[in-house]
């Protein structure tokens, strides 16, 4: 199913196709070893024959919510420094970071704290943010953790609701 308004979304992403799906399950923003930030090789298939994204939309930190490992100091550097890294990589690419949705992985009262992080870093390095904190998975889930088919759906249609607000 294709959300209504993909071709006013695609017009003002002045993109026609997606260029690279560079989805880790499964892996952190801020903990070591496997996460997104911690080395460019994790970033560097966003980059195909030296061509990167017209527009980088990042939905991160739903790992890192759930652990009890990561605290908001840690969330906070460690989505600063994937934020460096896409901004070596992908000098020219728009980035466009989203807010967490609601999801039984995590409790209400950390996602508010990790989106504060998300919003402030959007403010921080001047990026478009889409809000998709209103939005639940719960009711929506593959797993315990990750959104189905009808999940993924409540997130497109969120995304392009919040696309169509920064025309």
């Amino acid at each position: 199913v294709i959300p209504e308004h993909t071709n006013e979304v695609l017009e003002f992403l002045t993109c026609q196709a997606l260029f690279v799906n560079n989805s880790w399950g499964g892996t952190c923003v801020a903990a070591g070893g496997n996460a997104a930030t911690q080395e460019m090789g994790r970033l560097e298939p966003l980059v195909i024959d030296g061509e990167a994204p017209d527009v980088i939309l990042i939905y991160m930190g739903s790992n890192d919510c759930a652990s009890g490992a990561v605290d908001e100091t840690l969330f906070s550097k460690g989505y600063s420094k994937m934020l460096d890294n896409l901004k070596k990589l992908c000098p020219n690419s728009e980035i466009i970071l989203c807010t967490l949705a609601t999801n039984k992985l995590y409790d209400e009262s950390k996602k508010v704290l990790f989106n504060k992080i998300i919003v402030d870093k959007a403010s921080e390095y001047n990026l478009e943010l889409l809000d998709l904190s209103d939005i639940s998975f719960v009711g929506h889930l593959l797993d315990s953790a990750h959104p189905g088919f009808s999940g993924m759906q409540l997130m497109a249609d969120k995304v392009v609701e919040e696309i169509l607000k920064l025309k």
